[in-house]
């Protein structure tokens, strides 16, 4: 079996470190050609950069994988060309991010004449700030698509319900961890150093915000748990965010100074690298995923997992999958019902170790060879022709 792959790879953004982990892991059972962007989409559709500015990881090809660097999203000639280098038995195309449908209806009109058998990762199914013609370009790419997988269980009625797809042609698999990042635990950071290195006190409990800051993520909510935990917990405690705004950050330094937390939050606005991601994590006691609305799962969530940390989150999306104990799941937009979980855990150092095994119990399900082998399995189905 071979599959020709569409995503992106290290060190562009997006969806890159998803597609690495997968496209790697497929190719210690079956061949892989991956075809991913030499240029992405332009700098102020995705404000901190489309290319990691650590370009100190790089993927490289393997005896079983080959990887062809060649799509520009300016030149149209480069996406004909990709569809008509496929030499795959069936092609598996990576959806994250609506800039690059208008190229992959165009890759997928020439597949279909080519008689190529496709199945789509969905992995924003609604995307996170809608316009108006999202859904006409997401459906343009769904529907010249055969076979789909996406993160979560009620994906596959949704699937159904705005694009009109049979629940039989939709598979759910799981994201899968974050294992690249995860790998930065070998460079010695303590929980200690990681806190003098930010500026903290290694006394002060720290409860982390990290990521691409969109309003759907809930940063506002964060900050008033914060304000909340100010009031309740007897220790100090610091809310950490650590992230790029998408637009100016003034607004958030305005409900940081409204909220009366000036003195307990630390704000990085800025992109963080991969090479420093292990500093942020190292420091924190808890994570708090606040996010408003949610339909998948979450690339943090999973970092988080790979540093073993207590999670709580809100009761969205695939979002409850990242905690075994359910109580750490809330409905978003209460961010006081938030700020007591996080509560319980700072108090309860018993709990706090047992939430973080958790994580590791939870990063074993979501490891790379059993989503390897149903993704594989897809595969088999369509090329036997069976569904």
């Amino acid at each position: 079996m071979k599959i020709s792959m569409f995503g992106t790879l290290p060190p562009l953004k997006g969806n890159a470190y998803y597609c690495w982990n997968l496209v790697k892991n497929l190719s210690q059972k079956i061949d892989v050609e991956f075809f991913t962007f030499k240029s992405l989409y332009p700098e102020f559709l995705y404000p901190g950069g489309t290319k990691d500015s650590d370009d100190s990881f790089i993927a490289v090809e393997n005896d079983n994988l080959k990887i062809y660097r060649s799509i520009s999203i300016y030149n149209p000639y480069t996406w004909i060309k990709a569809a008509f280098k496929v030499s795959g038995d069936l092609v598996h195309m990576q959806l994250w991010s609506l800039p690059v449908t208008p190229v992959w209806i165009i890759i997928l009109s020439i597949l279909k004449m080519r008689k190529k058998k496709v199945v789509l990762t969905v992995h924003n199914l609604v995307q996170h700030e809608s316009s108006f013609y999202e859904a006409m370009l997401m459906s343009a790419v769904i529907n010249r698509c055969d076979r789909y997988i996406v993160h979560v269980e009620k994906s596959i009625q949704q699937m159904h319900d705005l694009y009109g797809i049979p629940e039989y042609k939709t598979c759910q698999i799981d994201m899968g961890a974050h294992s690249v990042v995860g790998e930065n635990h070998k460079n010695g950071y303590s929980m200690e150093s990681a806190k003098k290195e930010i500026g903290i006190d290694v006394n002060t409990k720290v409860l982390l915000f990290f990521g691409n800051i969109r309003d759907y993520k809930g940063v506002d909510d964060f900050i008033k748990s914060v304000a909340h935990l100010k009031k309740t917990y007897r220790g100090d405690v610091v809310g950490l965010i650590a992230g790029q705004p998408w637009g100016k950050p003034d607004k958030y330094w305005k409900m940081i100074k409204e909220s009366g937390v000036e003195n307990n939050i630390v704000a990085h606005f800025k992109y963080i690298p991969d090479k420093d991601v292990s500093k942020y994590f190292a420091a924190t006691d808890v994570v708090l995923l606040p996010y408003k609305g949610m339909e998948a799962q979450s690339g943090v969530g999973f970092v988080a997992l790979d540093y073993y940390k207590p999670l709580v989150v809100t009761n969205l999306g695939g979002l409850s999958d990242l905690v075994l104990d359910k109580r750490f799941a809330v409905e978003p937009a209460q961010p006081d019902k938030m700020a007591e979980k996080v509560l319980m855990i700072l108090q309860d150092d018993q709990l706090a170790k047992k939430l973080s095994e958790d994580s590791k119990t939870l990063l074993k399900k979501f490891s790379w060879d059993p989503i390897c082998n149903k993704t594989i399995d897809v595969y088999k189905e369509m090329l036997s022709g069976t569904k």
